[in-house]
């Protein structure tokens, strides 16, 4: 769940000739950690405070920081700043550079090295130094002048709008250093306590860091969120039993070769189909866990056929290997209770109360924007593949289109049936006009293109691979002998 620590009500803004929607929201900092290159291993075991310097040629401390990023529907980002406090300034010049890998509490240098190599080698997003005293740390009351007896003097507000921009969602983060001087430079993290706070500083809150992003009205962006159009289960073992219609979607896969597939079909959105004027900026599929037991390791595949309420594994098996025989759109650990369904009176559920605690979000932009520009879909329908990452008799249960309310008479809750049926989100924008007349060029005369069934665009199709052939406005599946 996206933790806001602030979000301000829409407010109308009048320009010139318009009015337009305003939202100011704060992202918490909801990972952070510093680690050492020399010392690959070492964890900072929650230390109040990130530490980023340079000791010797092969010795740089970094400090991370993550915040949970959540835009708005038809909204985009106006403006986009981090706001965090100096702990110690020693050193002259650091840099705030983006972050791509995923950050968490007690990370390591080992675990994010190829991450931090790649983020070292962007041109910093800001250089400069850090706001407070220099020399000198926040607590250290006794030694600092009297400008520096006052938070404001240590808060530093970083411009990132550029950066920000350019994130799709779920989660923005960073990383500090000081590139070529020594000098130990820190800034406080989430984990600072209040009793460790210097006299001058009353509230805690107000020296953990945040993002605070401006959200405006963004005219020439969409958002549509469709449900099923149809989802059932393929059991392997009973391959002629029919599953359609039954409100859960069983995910197995038994060491015996016993296996449970679930397929979901969409309904694309006609601007996820109209690549000439709109262009896809993301797309979301959302399933719900009812019952998380096994393994939760589940993988996502593209599924070239077109899937019937009545449909068994016997007449979709060929469609079924072909979906099996390429890479994953996505894997992802299924969200909830593990060892639990949403019903059990154990305990351990009462922390699972309401839909959003069994909901995974896996992330289709790719594969839908491969769709649109190859228009390998049929009848504007797409359709996808869930299946166990691995073997484990135990079967995760997500919930389908007929999905029933859900009620835990013994941690007295109820997870409603609209909370929990698969659904597609796609986000668009609409293309901005070169100025240039489109040219038509007959289908004759276009040049042919070929894309795999995940939209993937291939400069040469092997022999024996079904693939997208395109040329012009015709569009047709083939397979390539």
């Amino acid at each position: 769940m996206v933790k806001h620590l602030l979000t301000v009500a829409a407010v109308a803004v009048v320009g010139f000739c318009s009015v337009s929607a305003q939202e100011t929201v704060k992202f918490a900092d909801v990972a952070d950690c510093w680690v050492r290159s020399n010392n690959a291993t070492w964890k900072d075991n929650n230390a109040d405070k990130l530490e980023f310097h340079v000791q010797g040629e092969s010795d740089a401390f970094y400090g991370l920081i993550s915040f949970e990023y959540d835009k708005p529907a038809q909204m985009k980002v106006q403006s986009a700043k981090i706001h965090f406090v100096t702990e110690r300034v020693k050193a002259h010049k650091y840099s705030i550079r983006g972050f791509a890998g995923s950050v968490a509490d007690n990370d390591t240098y080992a675990n994010l090295e190829t991450a931090i190599l790649a983020a070292m080698e962007t041109e910093p997003l800001y250089s400069g130094q850090l706001a407070g005293q220099y020399n000198m740390a926040i607590g250290d009351v006794n030694k600092l002048n009297d400008e520096s007896k006052n938070l404001d003097a240590w808060v530093n507000e970083i411009d990132v709008t550029d950066y920000v921009k350019t994130q799709a969602g779920n989660r923005v983060s960073f990383i500090f250093s000081n590139d070529t001087e020594t000098g130990q430079n820190c800034i406080i993290s989430k984990e600072k306590s209040a009793e460790s706070l210097p006299a001058f500083i009353e509230n805690v809150e107000d020296v953990i860091p945040y993002m605070e992003v401006v959200f405006v009205e963004d005219a020439n962006s969409g958002s549509v969120t469709v449900g099923t159009v149809a989802d059932t289960q393929l059991r392997s073992d009973k391959p002629n039993d029919k599953y359609g219609a039954n409100g859960e979607i069983e995910i197995r896969h038994q060491a015996n070769g016993n296996v449970m597939y679930g397929v979901f079909e969409f309904a694309l959105p006609a601007e996820a189909l109209d690549a000439a004027t709109y262009e896809v900026t993301s797309a979301t599929l959302r399933v719900v866990c009812t019952q998380n037991k096994g393994s939760r390791g589940m993988s996502l595949y593209s599924y070239g056929n077109s899937i019937a309420e009545d449909a068994t594994f016997a007449s979709e098996e060929a469609a079924v290997n072909e979906a099996l025989a390429n890479d994953p759109i996505a894997q992802f650990d299924a969200k909830g209770c593990g060892g639990r369904a949403m019903h059990d009176g154990h305990s351990s559920v009462a922390n699972f109360a309401t839909a959003e605690d069994w909901t995974s979000y896996i992330d289709v932009t790719e594969f839908v924007k491969g769709l649109s520009a190859a228009r390998a879909v049929a009848n504007g329908n797409v359709a996808f593949l869930l299946a166990k990452s691995g073997e484990h008799n135990d079967s995760m249960k997500f919930a389908a289109k007929e999905a029933a309310d859900k009620e835990n008479t013994t941690h007295g809750f109820t997870i409603k049936a609209a909370d929990m049926v698969p659904q597609l989100t796609v986000v668009y924008s609409k293309k901005t006009s070169t100025g240039i007349e489109d040219v038509t060029v007959a289908d004759e005369d276009a040049p042919v293109e070929y894309y795999s069934l995940q939209g993937v665009r291939l400069s040469q199709p092997a022999a024996g691979q079904v693939v997208i052939r395109r040329q012009g406005n015709s569009v047709s599946k083939i397979y390539v002998k």
